[in-house]
C-alpha cells in the first residue's frame, strides 16, 4: 500500500525535493548497506565504483536519491542468482542550462536473468510484472522501477535501460545536482 501511495504522490507532482549538501559516496554506501548481507548470502560480488570526476559533495535531495538507489539495487539483487551487482557513478558534464547543474549518472548493472526484448516497454509501468506466470519466482507488486523512474523525474532526470553486453540488466539513472564546495573554514563532519 505504501508503494502505491508513494507512486501516486510522485506522479502527481506533489513530491517536494529537499535540496541540501550531501556526499554521493556516503549516500550510496548507506543504500548498499541494507543489501550487503543478502548479496553475501547469494554469494554475489557487490561493489561501487565512483569516478574521480564526481564531486565529494553536491547539492540535491539525498533522501530521494537514496530511495531511487534502493529501488534499483533491490531489483538487481532480487533478479541475480549468481555473479555480481555493480554500481558505477560519474558525472556527464555540466548541463547546457542557466542553472549550471551537473548531470550525475548512476548505473546499477547486474548479471541476473536479463530482460527479454519484448518486455522492455513494460519496465517502468506501475504494477508491471515481466513474469506473469503462476510459477513466477519473484515477489513484488511491480512498482519498484515505476517508483524509481518517478523519483528520477522529481530529481530532474530519468532512468533508462542501457545495453548490457551479455546477461543481466544495466539501469542508468541520470539526475540533476548542483555543485557544492564545503567552505574551507567549515569543520569536518564525522559520521559514526
Amino acid at each position: 500500500m505504501n508503494d502505491i501511495l508513494e507512486f501516486t504522490r510522485l506522479e502527481s507532482g506533489k513530491q517536494e525535493t529537499d535540496e541540501q549538501p550531501f556526499s554521493v559516496k556516503e549516500t550510496i554506501a548507506y543504500a548498499m548497506s541494507g543489501y550487503k548481507k543478502i548479496a553475501a548470502e547469494k554469494k554475489l560480488a557487490f561493489s561501487c565504483h565512483i569516478d574521480n570526476g564526481v564531486p565529494n559533495y553536491v547539492l540535491g535531495d539525498p533522501h530521494l536519491y537514496g530511495k531511487m538507489l534502493v529501488r534499483l539495487i533491490d531489483n538487481a539483487i532480487k533478479f541475480t542468482s549468481n555473479g555480481q551487482v555493480d554500481i558505477f557513478v560519474k558525472t556527464v558534464g555540466e548541463q547546457a542550462s542557466s542553472n549550471g547543474a551537473i548531470l550525475l549518472e548512476t548505473s546499477v548493472k547486474d548479471t541476473g536473468i536479463g530482460i527479454h526484448e519484448l518486455k522492455k516497454e513494460l519496465l517502468f509501468l506501475p504494477f508491471s510484472q515481466l513474469d506473469t506466470s503462476y510459477s513466477r519466482n519473484y515477489d513484488g507488486l511491480g512498482m519498484g522501477l515505476a517508483i524509481a523512474q518517478a523519483i528520477a523525474k522529481a530529481l530532474g532526470g530519468y532512468i533508462r535501460l542501457a545495453d548490457n553486453d551479455g546477461a543481466g540488466a544495466n539501469f542508468v539513472a541520470l539526475i540533476e545536482v548542483q555543485p557544492f564546495e564545503v567552505p574551507q573554514d567549515q569543520p569536518a563532519i564525522v559520521l559514526s
